[in-house]
């Protein structure tokens, strides 16, 4: 339907090439197997939906209003779904512009309207209940806004290679924050940048209306779904793969025109040249394919997902950490050691690094000392200690010490009032003591 709103011909080719492209790319794995993703799964389903709807409404006269209500409804449930949604309202707004020659710009705020209306409901909603706008779960452990902002550049382009060749996927990235404007990797990929957006305007002025309103579409719905993550609003992460899941979806309309152009023979008159694009299309979707089902073996094991990030990204604390918590979990005691002591050898502070190594002290050798100091750290490190601090608590509960166990379990409550754990462990205490 999108395509057809662009084009007069018929786009089969096209829409079946996008569809294939979203359906069988690697960098989709992240969030289809991964359950901590999954919101992003619903939240697209939603936002597809919501937009099918849209362009239902915008070609029905009877049923219009009907179409139009339930994409409303649908927006909204893929708001309350993933925050990212919010770029929604825009995405309309430059449907309605670029796709009927017709529409003037009032006209076209007037459709989008609801929907912004909408968006500005949901942003107060989510203030007064929270007191914020932005990534919320990860208060205290943003990027500094400054350090954000320089690394977009090199971001941008690590997600385009990602699309384009998805070489060097992994279910975690890791970037440094960089040396200031001067820093090779700050201005390199601007340059690069800045080359792909001038050669973009050149290509650009050598197509027909359509083709160009199509391909603006598609930069447009990229560009507006990465924004809310990649902009001036620091996130814990400058780059996560799941962030692709819908974003790319405008990528894929590019290469869905590019397609439909080649086959309808638009840009090669001979036809010699048709069988061999066909090909490389074709081996690049087996590619594509071959590459999913390679990364979905990974997530068939925890181990491998991390050893993954590790062989990718060997000075990644977080993958080394959690590569001796699963082995602390199976009971394999040295295997726990190595990784957790690798995980503070990359990063000294780790709060988390030094809770596991307390719970190795505590659970398999029995060190007790050694346990409560590496807790103790943790606790000074960590900027919310619930964790370490119901491990200090069940330490001394285990050792019979029910008063500083109840200290330490009321002190993770001041920081999270919420924590289930603290209250099950207090009330184990009060069950003990009868």
């Amino acid at each position: 339907m999108l395509f057809k709103a662009f084009c007069a011909e018929s786009a089969y080719a096209g829409g079946l090439t996008a569809g294939l492209l979203y359906a069988l790319h690697p960098a989709m794995t992240n969030t289809v197997s991964y359950v901590f993703a999954r919101s992003g799964q619903l939240s697209a389903l939603f936002l597809f939906l919501s937009f099918f709807l849209f362009l239902k409404s915008d070609n029905q006269k009877n049923k219009g209003l009907v179409f139009y209500l339930f994409s409303l409804l649908s927006f909204i449930l893929a708001l309350f779904s993933k925050q990212s949604a919010a770029s929604f309202p825009a995405l309309i707004l430059l449907y309605l512009l670029l796709a009927n020659s017709t529409t003037n710009l009032k006209r076209s705020l007037k459709k989008s309207f609801p929907y912004f209306c909408v968006l500005g409901l949901w942003l107060l909603i989510r203030y007064i209940s929270f007191g914020a706008i932005g990534d919320i779960e990860g208060t205290g452990m943003l990027w500094n806004r400054i350090d954000y902002i320089l690394i977009q550049p090199l971001v941008y382009l690590n997600y385009l290679w990602l699309i384009i060749f998805p070489a060097g996927i992994s279910f975690e990235h890791s970037l440094l924050p960089l040396n200031g404007l001067g820093d090779p990797l700050f201005f390199i990929p601007l340059i690069y940048i800045a080359g792909m957006i001038i050669c973009f305007i050149i290509f650009l002025r050598n197509l027909s209306v359509q083709d160009r309103k199509i391909l603006l579409f598609s930069l447009g719905f990229f560009i507006l779904f990465i924004l809310p993550t990649s902009s001036v609003f620091p996130t814990t992460a400058p780059l996560e793969e799941k962030r692709l899941y819908f974003s790319s979806a405008g990528f894929f309309i590019a290469a869905g025109w590019a397609l439909q152009r080649f086959v309808s023979g638009d840009f090669y008159k001979n036809f010699s040249v048709k069988p061999i694009l066909r090909f490389l299309f074709l081996t690049y979707f087996i590619f594509l394919g071959l590459s999913t089902m390679g990364r979905n073996e990974y997530f068939r094991e925890p181990e491998m997902v991390w050893k993954d990030v590790i062989c990718k990204y060997p000075g990644h604390s977080r993958a080394h950490n959690n590569l001796g918590s699963l082995y602390l979990n199976r009971g394999n005691s040295l295997m726990a050691a190595q990784s957790l002591f690798s995980a503070l050898a990359t990063d000294s502070e780790s709060p988390a690094a030094h809770a596991n190594l307390g719970i190795l002290y505590e659970r398999y050798l029995n060190d007790l000392p050694s346990a409560e100091k590496c807790y103790q750290k943790a606790v000074e490190l960590d900027r919310m200690p619930v964790f370490p601090l119901i491990r200090l608590g069940n330490m001394y509960f285990a050792n019979g010490d029910d008063r500083s166990a109840l200290n330490y379990y009321d002190m993770a409550l001041k920081y999270d009032a919420f924590s289930d754990e603290a209250y099950i462990y207090k009330g184990y205490l009060y069950l003990a003591r009868g």
